[in-house]
């Protein structure tokens, strides 16, 4: 049904066969049933969907109650479907997902190739962009980095030349896209 509007289908026979290709799959809508052969589908659900926001899961059920969507949510689905469901409801809640990943994933592009930006910077550099990013001017960096403000004009030039930035504004933007959810010891 689903190949009708034109997504891409894998079925996988149990949980498991599913989470050994996990690691290799790209980002998509993930639908799992909450009763699995060998395992539930909570229990698939709450092993890869913490660490894998691009696979935005929707749980399935013909047994379910408010106990086990709460649950479903709790452990990291995106969406609780009960059966029977209508065709309408489920192509509803995929684009719906399926959206979001497209977006999310545009984001976490667009932050690594922040970070990875960032890191041609040298040390003195990314303080100095870090501090301007905080809506510091050049003489207040220059005083709490103990430099001259000619100094800290020079790295600032040097930082914006090397992010390919023409001014402050898209500086700090950069510094603000590699920060979103950072993990980054240099990005604090």
């Amino acid at each position: 049904m689903l190949q009708l509007y034109g997504y891409q289908v894998h079925q996988f026979r149990c949980a498991e066969a599913f989470l050994d290709l996990e690691p290799h799959l790209q980002g998509g809508v993930v639908l799992a049933d909450l009763r699995l052969p060998n395992m539930s589908g909570l229990d698939m659900v709450a092993q890869f969907a913490p660490s894998r926001p691009d696979l935005r899961t929707i749980v399935l059920t013909a047994h379910g109650d408010v106990n086990a969507a709460v649950s479903a949510l709790r452990v990291g689905a995106k969406d609780f479907l009960h059966k029977p469901y209508k065709e309408a409801e489920l192509v509803e809640a995929i684009e719906k997902q399926a959206q979001t990943v497209s977006c999310s994933g545009y984001k976490f592009q667009r932050q690594a190739e922040a970070k990875a930006a960032l890191e041609a910077l040298t040390p003195r550099e990314f303080e100095v962009a870090q501090l301007l990013s905080e809506g510091r001017s050049n003489k207040e960096v220059a005083h709490l980095l103990d430099i001259s403000v000619r100094t800290a004009e020079m790295h600032r030039a040097r930082a914006m030349e090397r992010l390919g930035v023409r001014n402050l504004a898209q500086l700090v933007a950069v510094i603000i896209r590699a920060e979103e959810e950072s993990s980054n010891p240099r990005i604090t």
